[in-house]
C-alpha cells in the first residue's frame, strides 16, 4: 500500500490543538474556486515551474524520458500531462530549484516514521497529527493504516482528520476507530450554490456530518468566509441551524485569503480571484456574534 503525499508540514498550529505535523494528501473531489492548495486537487503528481529562478537553460527538458516538457515561443515551460511518467528526472535536474516536483509515494510506515520524528513536541504541547489535503479521505485506507502505526507508537497521540465531507460515508467507517477529531469544512449550506463554487454534493456532505455527530467523535465545524460567496445573513442562518442539528464542539471561522493564487501560475493553471474578497474584522465580529449563543466560536485556525 503506497500513498500519495504532497507536503508534510512541521510546526503548525491551525489544524488542531498544540503543535502538529500536519501531512498533506494529495487529489479532492472538489474543485474550490478558492482553493490555496491547488496543488493537491489533481491526484497525481504536479510540478511547479518558479519562473523567476529559471535560467532557461534546458536541463530539464533534456533530463525528461518521454519528452514531455518544452519551453513555448514565450519561453514560459508547458508540461503534457498525457506523456509524463512522474519520475521527477526534470526537477532532479535543475541546478536553480526552479522545479518542484509534488506527490511523492510513501508507504504507511515510511509516512508514520516521518510523522513520529516530532513526537517530542506532540508531548509537550499536548499536539499531534493532522492529515489533509487534499482530501485525505481518498485515500481513506492509507490514512487508517498510518494512524493505526501511530497509535502503536503512542496510543493517546492526538489524530485528526481535515475532510470536505465530500466522499463516500464508508472512508469515514475505515479512519473512524483511529481519530480522535474531525475538522470538517463547510463551504456552504445552499446546494446549488455548493455545486457552483466546489463541484460538491451537499446531500452527501451533510449526511456525513450527521452520521459523523452520532458516532460522539470531537467535531470542530471549519468554515471559510468568502465575500462573493457565502459571507451574508442568509448563509448565518442556516450555518446556525446546522450547528444546532449537529452538536460540533466548536467553530472555526476562517477568513478568505488569497495566498494561494500564485502557485496557478506555477502549475500553469488559469485561475481568476478577481470574484473574492476577504471579509474585514466588523464583518467577521458580526459572523461570529450571530452564532457564539450556540457554540464556541473562533477566527481563524
Amino acid at each position: 500500500m503506497e500513498g500519495r503525499i504532497f507536503n508534510i508540514q512541521h510546526f503548525s498550529v491551525n489544524d488542531g490543538p498544540g503543535i502538529r505535523t500536519t501531512a498533506f494528501l494529495q487529489g479532492c473531489p472538489l474543485h474550490c474556486a478558492w482553493c490555496h492548495n491547488p496543488e493537491g486537487i489533481d491526484s497525481r503528481m504536479q510540478f511547479l515551474w518558479y519562473e523567476e529562478r529559471c535560467t532557461r537553460c534546458g536541463a530539464c527538458v533534456k533530463a525528461c524520458p518521454t519528452g514531455c516538457l518544452a519551453f513555448d515561443d514565450k519561453a514560459i515551460l508547458r508540461r503534457d500531462i498525457s506523456r509524463c511518467v512522474e519520475c521527477g528526472d526534470c526537477a532532479l535536474a535543475c541546478h536553480y530549484s526552479a522545479l518542484e516536483c509534488r506527490g511523492m509515494l510513501m508507504s504507511p510506515q515510511s509516512l508514520a516514521d516521518a510523522l513520529l520524528k516530532d513526537l517530542v513536541f506532540y508531548d509537550v504541547s499536548d499536539g499531534g497529527v493532522t492529515f489533509s489535503g487534499g482530501e485525505p479521505l481518498l485515500q481513506s485506507a492509507f490514512v487508517a493504516k498510518t494512524a493505526e502505526l501511530l497509535k502503536q507508537k503512542k496510543e493517546d497521540l492526538n489524530i485528526a482528520v481535515d475532510t470536505s465531507g465530500a466522499v463516500a460515508w464508508w472512508a469515514f467507517e475505515k479512519v473512524l476507530p483511529f481519530v480522535d477529531l474531525f475538522l470538517y469544512d463547510v463551504k456552504q449550506v445552499d446546494a446549488a450554490l455548493l455545486k457552483t463554487g466546489t463541484g460538491g454534493e451537499l446531500a452527501a456532505v451533510l449526511d456525513n456530518l450527521a452520521r459523523l455527530s452520532e458516532t460522539k467523535k470531537t467535531i470542530d465545524l471549519r468554515v471559510p468566509l468568502i465575500k462573493g460567496y457565502n459571507m451574508d445573513e442568509r448563509f448565518a442562518s442556516h450555518l446556525l441551524t446546522l450547528v444546532i442539528g449537529t452538536r460540533p464542539r466548536r467553530l472555526h471561522l476562517i477568513p478568505y485569503h488569497a495566498h494561494g493564487e500564485k502557485k496557478y501560475e506555477r502549475l500553469g493553471l488559469d485561475r481568476s480571484f478577481e470574484h473574492f474578497a476577504t471579509p474585514d474584522r466588523a464583518e467577521l465580529d458580526w459572523f461570529a456574534s450571530f452564532l457564539s449563543d450556540h457554540i464556541e466560536v473562533v477566527i481563524g485556525g
